[in-house]
């Protein structure tokens, strides 16, 4: 003997699942995993120079140096350091750098939220002063920011006084794929309702 499961019971399982999904899902933290490079100090802090420091690192990081100093340094008593986490891709990454948002935040602390809406490719936070650039491609909506990278003399992380996001998410329209397939997976649970009901 077949059961025959009304379309509805079907489609408030399916309901269910989704929503159980939703609840164990976790906020995502930025952090040493997503770090890309560091200048150390991050002084003067000003939006050109802060594009210049980003663009430096991702120029020797396209140019084969996976890690370690930047030498020559491009700034005279400056540190470049690239040392990609385990979510920074292999290169080549995006270039050039263009900032989106100008300085943004103040006062931050050592772990904050930011909304990344659409996405970016790189984020740079001023820990302390130091600037802590991280690579964030792929990720959108709201996040959490934590820094894991920069401590005072008391081992404690150091504060965020601003960050800045670069090179916005295009959010190129998917033409209609999605409602394509969502209209064929329709049609497919319509196929099967006919077929269980046959039986």
């Amino acid at each position: 003997m077949r059961v025959i499961y009304p379309l509805t019971k079907l489609v408030a399982a399916l309901v269910g699942m989704f929503v159980a999904s939703l609840g164990t899902a976790q906020a995502l933290v930025i952090d040493n995993t997503y770090l890309f490079g560091t200048v150390v100090p991050g002084s003067p802090s000003n939006e050109p120079v802060e594009s210049f420091r980003l663009q430096a690192l991702v120029t020797a990081y396209n140019g084969g140096l996976t890690s370690g100093a930047i030498t020559p340094t491009p700034e005279i008593g400056h540190t470049y350091t690239i040392s990609p986490g385990v979510n920074v891709p292999a290169a080549p990454l995006l270039s050039p750098v263009v900032d989106e948002t100008g300085n943004s935040g103040s006062n931050l602390g050592s772990l904050f939220s930011v909304n990344l809406g659409t996405g970016y490719t790189y984020l740079l936070v001023k820990w302390g002063n130091n600037d802590a650039f991280y690579y964030i491609g792929g990720l959108t909506g709201a996040v959490s920011v934590e820094n894991n990278v920069f401590f005072n003399t008391n081992s404690q992380p150091l504060g965020g006084s601003h960050y800045v996001l670069y090179n916005k998410a295009s959010g190129v329209p998917d033409n209609g794929m999605t409602l394509g397939l969502m209209g064929l997976a329709l049609l497919g649970v319509v196929g099967l309702r006919k077929r269980w009901a046959i039986a």
